[in-house]
């Protein structure tokens, strides 16, 4: 699994870097577009090869202007997914926090944990244990072996069975919910 961070620090650090950029650009495709314009038939001499040169300088100008627009619309583009990607980023993270919070409200509600420890079956999950008349819990279903029945014996786990329940805690008196 990708270890996914974002530091807010960090990229306040770096968020000025795409404006910068783009600004840079816009610079640089500015000097070279009037380089450019800069490149009349009256400052070069009129021999055919100076002329032919002149039209390539001005080409070759002309080329890095365009290519520098196009750059800085990428760059501009970019600029923008990242914000996009932060803003989503930001989106999940909290929406995680939000269900994470959710759980662990649920786990330390005292009614739940309370339910749990009695061994009271969650919504929806079948019951495991039934009371019997005096209260104390007789196991149901093909689990109706206890311990006392096996050797004839009572043991501890016969009266209070304290295991560790499905968060870990025990559960004295009651069953242990395990999800299974």
């Amino acid at each position: 699994m990708a270890d996914v961070a974002f530091n807010s620090s960090d990229h306040k650090l770096t968020a000025s870097d795409v404006p910068q950029s783009e600004e840079g650009l816009q610079k640089s495709s500015q000097a070279v577009g009037n380089l450019a314009k800069g490149q009349t038939t009256q400052d070069w001499t009129p021999e055919p090869a100076a002329q032919l040169l002149r039209k390539a300088v001005a080409e070759f100008f002309s080329a890095c202007d365009e290519a520098f627009s196009k750059e800085k619309d990428a760059l501009k583009e970019f600029g923008t997914n990242v914000d996009l990607a932060i803003a989503e980023f930001a989106r999940v993270n909290q929406s995680t926090g939000d269900e994470l919070k959710s759980i662990q409200d649920s786990i330390t509600n005292p009614e739940i944990r309370e339910k749990l420890g009695k061994g009271l079956p969650q919504a929806g999950a079948p019951a495991a244990q039934e009371a019997d008349a005096s209260g104390v819990p007789a196991q149901t279903g093909a689990s109706d072996t206890s311990a006392t029945d096996a050797t004839g014996a009572s043991t501890g786990a016969d009266t209070a069975y304290s295991g560790p329940s499905h968060f870990g805690q025990s559960a004295p008196g009651g069953s242990t919910i395990t999800g299974q």
